[in-house]
């Protein structure tokens, strides 16, 4: 489905955008897991993947703005910060804006030690301005400034032992926080990604790419001998669990001795990684979402990946997609999450056309049955009609109480309704061998099909033809 603001394709004044299925379309720069079922993803244009631990889903962030960073406290709090001073807030529900207008800077990271202790990192350019911001429970502030240098990462051990690093080392007490380390020094030693494993052991990514550790809380930096061009974020889960993730889809895991590299099954670049723990890592990237039980790494995926035929909408927000094995899928908010929706059948789906947020009709071909099926839906796909042998291609609602439907064979199908009871009626165009398409527009439609052919309305009065086998809304028929 080519319906987030990553791939896009442009031309005159609209745009078009990948919403399905994830990740394809998705550049997440973060990634950050509250345990083995909650972990969330970041990225460009306000996107937010949700991961329960089997498949990827999107959630709804209310922003446009790229997104930087996220940290996961538990399933109901956790922060992501971006573009503009964004800073997002999800409560197990929802998210919703944080700290508005505390900072106008852009917001590269965030990371959290308890609900009442939360810190973010920005600055003005990359190089000046350097701003540490504080959240305590109620709201955000300014907790520090360093005029003459940048922020990148911020990571913790706990309240009071948190590391804010950008070429210098900065280092939160619990009070106050002061230079450690000023960069600059003997082999360039400036780290821009950090990662706290204990109150004195951190490690630290390079912007030459070296990785470093140290032992003493910043103070000084040592090579642990892993220093090449790819290197791009770390994850310490101690220091005999490190894993280093990078350009062209390298990853590097340290054991406490040696440096070994695993196979992430992807040539894309990776932006970030997060160790849970010993079993549960997960890496993100172009258009990828991985998880490793340790060594071995998969790629996650979300949405659907079956051929997708059809698609109605109802408004800019609200919109039904349908396609091959019953898929259905919804979306209220314009594409930012498709929702599956539980159908009766199994059909191919042909077509979809509905009208309002209760009454939509699908329309396709059920091979186990060999029948063509309407399916109705009023809240919940709910109501079954179906013709032997003959698969239905296309359907068009005019009114909720007047519709086509076309199929094989010059099959075309009227809907109606009388009193409680809808119904579906069948008749032939002997001309047309097999009808593709329909278009409904109050009393008139028109349909097309093999040859050229196409029909101009008013359609003749249809007659009920035998093989068509009915379920009707609020009981059973006549």
């Amino acid at each position: 489905m080519l319906l987030t603001s990553t791939i896009c394709l442009a031309g005159g004044d609209y745009t078009w955008v990948w919403q399905n299925p994830l990740p394809k379309g998705q550049y997440p720069a973060s990634v950050s897991a509250a345990d083995s079922t909650h972990v969330w993803a970041v990225g460009v244009g306000g996107a937010i993947l949700f991961y329960n631990g089997t498949t990827l889903s999107r959630q709804s962030s209310g922003t446009t703005y790229n997104l930087f960073g996220v940290h996961a406290l538990d399933a109901t709090h956790v922060w992501a910060v971006g573009d503009a001073g964004t800073i997002l807030y999800y409560n197990g529900t929802s998210w919703t804006q944080q700290g508005i207008g505390v900072t106008p800077y852009d917001i590269e990271a965030v990371w959290a030690a308890d609900a009442t202790h939360v810190w973010a990192v920005c600055d003005a350019n990359g190089f000046t301005d350097a701003t540490i911001l504080f959240y305590n429970g109620s709201s955000w502030s300014v907790q520090y400034t360093y005029p003459s240098g940048g922020l990148v990462d911020i990571s913790g051990y706990d309240a009071n032992n948190v590391w804010a690093v950008d070429c210098q080392t900065h280092y939160y007490n619990g009070t106050s926080w002061q230079v450690v380390n000023a960069g600059g020094g003997p082999g360039n030693h400036d780290p821009y990604m950090v990662s706290a494993c204990g109150p004195s052991d951190i490690w630290s990514i390079t912007w030459w790419g070296e990785v470093l550790k140290s032992s003493n809380g910043g103070v000084t930096w040592e090579s642990t001998g892993l220093y090449d061009y790819w290197p791009v974020n770390i994850s310490a889960l101690s220091n005999s669990n490190v894993r280093v993730v990078g350009w062209d889809g390298k990853i590097s895991y340290y054991d406490g001795t040696i440096w070994t590299a695993q196979t992430s099954g992807t040539t894309a670049d990776l932006y970030d990684v997060c160790t849970l723990n010993a079993t549960n890592i997960y890496s993100v990237g172009a258009e990828k979402f991985l998880f490793s039980g340790g060594s071995t790494w998969t790629a996650r995926t979300g949405g659907t990946t079956e051929n997708l035929n059809a698609v109605s909408a109802i408004s800019q927000d609200s919109v039904w997609a349908v396609g091959a094995n019953g898929t259905v899928a919804h979306t209220t908010n314009g594409g930012q999450v498709w929702a599956p929706q539980t159908f009766p059948t199994g059909a191919h789906l042909n077509g979809v056309s509905a009208l309002n947020s209760t009454f939509a009709w699908a329309v396709g071909w059920n091979a186990a049955l060999t029948r063509g099926e309407l399916v109705g839906y009023h809240g919940t796909w709910d109501s079954v009609w179906s013709i032997a042998n003959i698969a239905i291609n296309g359907v068009s609602m005019a009114t909720t109480k007047l519709g086509w439907a076309v199929g094989a064979s010059g099959y075309f199908f009227k809907f109606t309704v009388t009193g409680p009871n809808e119904k579906w009626t069948a008749s032939v165009f002997s001309a047309y061998p097999n009808l593709y398409g329909v278009c409904a527009l109050g009393t008139y439609a028109w349909l097309v099909g093999e040859a050229g052919g196409s029909a101009g309305a008013p359609i003749p009065p249809t007659v009920a033809l035998p093989g068509i086998y009915p379920r009707y809304r609020g009981g059973p028929g006549p």
